[in-house]
Parts: structure tokens; sequence; C-alpha cells
């Protein structure tokens, strides 16, 4: 009887043994997967060269701005030289470091130059693909004023994927409903807008599960999914 439980015991031990190691290696593989780097950046909204001048509101100084931006996500980096006039120390050149608050489209903007001569500003306004401007802080000088920054190589923005497309106009004004058939409408957005007249959601076009309606002049080819 003994010798019996003696074996069992044995056996017992082996599988445990055998069921650790295995839980142990596949611990170790999906450890693995789980550390990936961050993914590349796409482009991004506003990465390009800007240009443009800055005014002090303080002493009446310009300049002017040109950065490379690079957006990766909501972060931004990239590099500014900074024209300064007149000013002790003449020209700098340092490290921009931000955010934005959308990523894919018109926001608010944050950024940080930190100089090669050790100063530092801050600029702070609102962006497009094409321009960003706003207000700038130097807190090393005490000095702030205002900026504008032109893209001088926009990226256009993509037209969203369609699974189909239907046009639908307002004729005269009038209001009007269209059907384009087929499953359910789940999403829909204008795809181009072929009308003078203002095309808006909820005012001069939506949608039902079944329609397309449009109202005050707006013609569009609408995106469905």
């Amino acid at each position: 009887m003994k010798k019996t439980i003696s074996i069992l015991y044995l056996v017992s031990l082996v599988l445990c043994l055998v069921l650790l190691s295995l839980s142990c290696g596949g611990g170790g593989s999906g450890g693995g997967g789980g550390s990936s780097s961050l993914p590349p950046s796409s482009g991004g909204y506003i990465s390009g060269n800007w240009s443009g001048p800055w005014a002090s509101s303080l002493y009446g100084t310009k300049g002017t701005v040109t950065a490379n931006l690079n957006q990766s996500g909501s972060q931004i980096s990239g590099t500014a030289f900074v024209t300064r006039p007149g000013l002790p120390g003449g020209d700098v050149s340092g490290n921009v470091n931000g955010s934005i608050s959308n990523p894919s489209g018109p926001g608010d903007i944050t950024l940080g130059i930190a100089y090669s001569n050790q100063g530092y500003a801050t600029f702070k306004g609102s962006y497009t693909n094409t321009q960003i401007s706003g207000n700038y802080n130097n807190l090393t000088e005490n000095d702030y004023g205002t900026f504008t920054l032109t893209n001088q190589n926009p990226t256009q923005p993509q037209p969203p994927s369609c699974a189909r497309t239907y046009r639908c106009g307002s004729t005269g004004f009038a209001y009007k409903e269209c059907k384009p058939g087929g499953s359910s409408l789940n999403s829909v957005s204008i795809q181009t807008q072929q009308s003078n007249a203002s095309c808006t959601q909820g005012t001069s076009w939506g949608f039902t599960s079944t329609t397309i309606w449009v109202n005050n002049g707006c013609d569009a080819t609408f995106c469905i999914n």
C-alpha cells in the first residue's frame, strides 16, 4: 500500500512539473508579444514645414519663425529657427515639443521651444492644416506677443472611404427625399458638395435608416457606410 501511494505521489509530482513548465513557456511568449514599439507616424495632419511672422506686444519687435513639425498621433516634435533682428543674442534655434487636440482635423495647439541658448518659449493657439496662429510667451525674456505660421506643404485631407455613394440634390431650394436602396443607412457623410448653397447636417441635409433628405439648395454626393 505504501509503495502504491509513493508511485502515485511521484506521478502527480511529474505531471505538476510538466504543466508548470508549459504555463511558463506560454507566459514568456505572451510577454514578448506585449512589448511592441509605437506605430510609425503616418505623415500627420500638420506635419510639414511652417513659417511666418511673430510680433512682440510688449516691445514692438518683430521677426520670423521657421519650423519643421512632425506629428505622431496628438504629439508634435521638430525643430525651429527664430529670427530676432536687433535683439541681444541674435537669432536662435531649438527643439520643438507639444500636442494638438485633434490628430486628424482643426483644433487647439500647444508648443514649447527649448532654445540652444537655454531660453524657452511657449506657443499656444489654434490650427488647421494650412495655418497655425495664436500667442507666444518668451519665459526667458519676459516677452509675449502674437505669431502666425503658414504650412509650406500642407497635407490634403483625404475623402472618407465609402461602401457606396449616392447623389441627392435640392431643386429650387425645395425639400427632397432620396432613397439609395440597398441595406439600412447606418452612416452617411458628404463626400463631395456640388452646390454653392451650404450643406449643413441637420439643417439642409440629413438621413434616416432608408432615406437621405436635402433642403435649401444643398446638392451633394454622399458617402454611405
